[in-house]
């Protein structure tokens, strides 16, 4: 009779020595690493639909009229101080 299961007689085996509070701590370092990760999840899909806002307000802008939304808003800090 042959034993034909498929296992590596090389392989090392790698056994977790941690104590319960090492592993409970590693779990909230891990948690505290994956609500940072979706948070700034969170921060990129707001940027991302403020940019399609954005890029949807200008979409009928011409190039001439960035020109002159340009030369109208350097003026504006002049109007401001009054000069």
């Amino acid at each position: 009779m042959f034993d034909l299961k498929a296992v590596n007689p090389n392989a090392l085996v790698k056994i977790d020595t941690r104590t319960s509070e090492e592993v409970i701590e590693s779990i909230a370092d891990q948690s505290k690493i994956v609500s940072q990760a979706l948070a700034a999840d969170q921060i990129m899909q707001s940027l991302k639909k403020l940019l399609l806002e954005v890029s949807a307000h200008f979409a009928g802008f011409s190039p001439g009229s960035f020109a002159r939304m340009r030369s109208i808003a350097s003026i504006i800090p002049r109007i401001a101080s009054g000069g």
